[in-house]
């Protein structure tokens, strides 16, 4: 399994929402649990490309991790 870490370490929770038309991802601790996890790493590849591109959020650094299912 695969789940998507930004620069502060925290997991992309795979919901998004929209703030003054511009699009943000949301993260979350490692800790709650609630971080989207991803079977494919091609799947993982395209989805951090896509938060890269299209997202807010400014993401200096993202990175994809293998995580226990």
């Amino acid at each position: 399994m695969y789940a998507i870490k930004n620069e502060h370490g925290d997991f992309y929770t795979g919901n998004d929402y929209i703030f003054q038309s511009e699009k943000y991802a949301i993260f979350t601790a490692f800790r709650d649990e609630k971080y989207k996890k991803y079977k494919s790493l091609k799947v993982t590849e395209n989805v951090k490309k896509r938060l890269e591109l299209s997202c807010s959020n400014s993401f200096d650094y993202l990175e994809i991790v293998e995580v226990e299912g």
